[in-house]
């Protein structure tokens, strides 16, 4: 931990639009943990001046019916991701 330059936080919302998106995107459930890895990557790549790349690892399956029903409660799928800024 020592060598790590920062930790990059997401929100619920932003947890519950990942899900949303990457089920949708993937065609696969995946548990609002693993979209918590997707929320800090796309943090993280905003904050970056040029391109980066970055690896995210999903894992999926294990949500009950109601939290999936809750996650989809509001529609996120509305508002397209933007994955990375246009640099020049």
């Amino acid at each position: 931990i020592k060598k790590i330059n920062g930790f990059v936080e997401a929100e619920e919302s932003e947890i519950l639009y990942w899900t949303q998106w990457l089920t949708h995107l993937l065609k696969i459930t995946i548990e609002p943990t693993a979209a918590l890895a997707m929320a800090g990557a796309h943090k993280f790549l905003q904050s970056q001046n040029k391109p980066k790349r970055v690896l995210v690892i999903l894992s999926g399956g294990n949500i009950s019916t109601d939290t999936q029903q809750a996650i989809w409660a509001h529609d996120c799928l509305q508002t397209i991701p933007t994955l990375i800024k246009n640099t020049p």
